[in-house]
This record gives structure tokens, C-alpha cells and sequence, in this order.
């Protein structure tokens, strides 16, 4: 039995290390709100978004927290809340350890940007007060414009393009009693991220979304070394040059004793 848990608890690990540490961070975080709730150390009313008691009693981290909490682990949401919770470590993962690879900044700023829609589409024109839906949303949708080519398996069932994968999600939640807007504005948040990234600066040569550079400085890209496998980072500061260093030119010379 001491083996069995012990092998079971090395997998978890495995599998703790093997996401980025944006992803590690988000996850740590989600838990943490669920947690705290559930077992009631702190209200889950503290977590919502309330843009009254965020500025005028400077209660700023429900800003925060509102895109993080998915729910408490009690009555009949549970399966929900841990498939969601689930669903957004997977494909957040999937994004740092591929598009966002070696780039925490930019990943860092995606979920600002996202957030920043979320907080004004969802929290103040929607009224709504929990968010992570939308923030899962936007994940899954930047990952699959961005896979558009990959098939995507419905529970064994039946499979659905990675573009209609968003659509198939959201109306599952629908199906099981948790609405369709949450995972809308999700969409539109994300599709914002994916024309102002991806689309217009090819499209017309804009870029207004850049990652701040003071975000870049304290986070600079890295890129992989050591191929494919066990290969650490290395700062993009210190990269090899891609040119052979120039050298000095001394001239033909002369042969001795030919005076």
C-alpha cells in the first residue's frame, strides 16, 4: 500500500512539473479559492466580484480572485467545478508549454488583457460576479485558433474540429444547467486577444497589444536548449550570435630574407 500511494503521489508530481509556471501558478491559485471555501475558512463571498467594495473599500484582490474561482467542492456542482478546473489546467498548460514556450511575459499579458475584457464585458456590463468560466474560455479559444487543425474527442462519443470545440463546450455547460453567457463573453474576449495578436498586425501591419516592456525585462523570452527532451532555457540576452565574429585583416605579410 506505502508503494502504491507513494507511486501515485510521483505521477502527481510528474504531472505538476510537466505545466509551465504560469499554468502551476493559476493552478495553485484556483485551489487555493475552492479550498478555502469549501472547508470554510474563508466566505466564497469574498472571492466575487463587487466593484463597490473593490474601489471604494479597496477590497482590489476580488478583481483577481472573481477570474480564479470556479466554485466550492459541495452539492451538486462538484463534477462541474473539477471538470472545468480540469478543462483550464489542461489547455493552459498546453498553451505555455507551446505557443507561449520560453515566453512567460507574453503569457502573463494575455491573461491581463483577457481579464481586463472579462472585468468590463462580464463584471460591469453583465453584472456578473464569478468570471473563471469566461477566463477558461478564453484559454480554450486561443489554444484552438491556434490548432485549428487538431481533432478534438468528445467523451469517446464523437469528434468536433478544435474550432467548433468552443462551441461544443459551451453548449454543454448549457446542457447541464450552467448557462451560455459566461462562455460567450469568454469567446469574445479571447477572439479580441487572437485579431489584436495574430490577425491585424498581419492583415494591416498593427500591433497595439505589445507585451510592456517593463513586463519583458523582468521576464525576458527564453528559448529551449538541450533538444527536444531535458533541455533547459536560456535567456534570449544570451543566445549565440547567428554571425561569425569578424576578424582582423593583417595583411599578405612578407616572406623573410627576400630583401
Amino acid at each position: 500500500i506505502f508503494f502504491r500511494y507513494h507511486k501515485m503521489a510521483n505521477s502527481i508530481e510528474g504531472w505538476f512539473n510537466s505545466l509551465g509556471p504560469v499554468t502551476q501558478k493559476c493552478f495553485l491559485l484556483i485551489m487555493a479559492l475552492s479550498l478555502t471555501g469549501t472547508l470554510g475558512f474563508l466566505d466564497p463571498m469574498y472571492f466575487i466580484l463587487d466593484f463597490d467594495l473593490a474601489f471604494r473599500r479597496l477590497q482590489v484582490w476580488r478583481l483577481v480572485t472573481s477570474l480564479f474561482f470556479f466554485g466550492m467542492f459541495a452539492g451538486p456542482q462538484t463534477f462541474a467545478v473539477l471538470i472545468n478546473i480540469y478543462l483550464f489546467t489542461m489547455y493552459s498548460g498546453r498553451l505555455e508549454e507551446g505557443d507561449f514556450k520560453g515566453k512567460r511575459a507574453h503569457y502573463i499579458w494575455m491573461f491581463v488583457l483577457s481579464g481586463a475584457i472579462l472585468l468590463f464585458v462580464g463584471g460591469f456590463l453583465m453584472g456578473s460576479a464569478v468570471l473563471a468560466r469566461g477566463l477558461l474560455l478564453v484559454v480554450v479559444w486561443v489554444w484552438c485558433r491556434r490548432n485549428a487543425e487538431q481533432r478534438m474527442n468528445i467523451m469517446g462519443i464523437f469528434e468536433v474540429s478544435a474550432l467548433q470545440f468552443p462551441w461544443v463546450l459551451t453548449l454543454m455547460h448549457w446542457l447541464f444547467g450552467q448557462g451560455w453567457i459566461p462562455d460567450v463573453i469568454g469567446i469574445v474576449a479571447g477572439h479580441f486577444y487572437i485579431y489584436m495578436r495574430d490577425i491585424l498586425p498581419k492583415t494591416h501591419g498593427l500591433d497595439w497589444l505589445q507585451t510592456p516592456q517593463l513586463l519583458l525585462d523582468y521576464l525576458p523570452d527564453q528559448r529551449v536548449i538541450g533538444g527536444f527532451s531535458g533541455g533547459g532555457f536560456m535567456p534570449a540576452s544570451r543566445q549565440e550570435p547567428t554571425t561569425a565574429p569578424k576578424t582582423k585583416s593583417w595583411g599578405k605579410g612578407r616572406v623573410l630574407g627576400s630583401d
